[in-house]
């Protein structure tokens, strides 16, 4: 079951993007944002589509932010499944 945090939305801008990250206890949010290019990274690299490298990035961001150390792929996975995301008009 995934929580959900409903103030922490990001908007992109190719194509817009609504994203709702999962919620959870922040433990290493320094490393959060490197976690997320990498995500946003691998997920291009894996699909070469915006929606799911966005996706995958912010799962990959808020999986090391949750976590004591960084993130494995396994949980990754996991929360990707709970990022809540819809096109949203300009």
């Amino acid at each position: 079951m995934c929580e959900q945090d409903d103030e922490v939305i990001y908007r992109g801008i190719i194509p817009y993007t609504w994203l709702r990250h999962p919620g959870g206890s922040w433990s290493m949010a320094s490393v959060h944002g490197d976690s997320m290019v990498a995500g946003f990274m691998a997920g291009w690299m894996e699909k070469r589509e915006y929606g799911h490298a966005f996706r995958l990035g912010v799962a990959a961001g808020s999986a090391s932010a949750f976590s004591e150390n960084l993130a494995t792929g396994e949980e990754i996975r996991r929360l990707y499944g709970c990022v809540e995301s819809r096109a949203v008009s300009g």
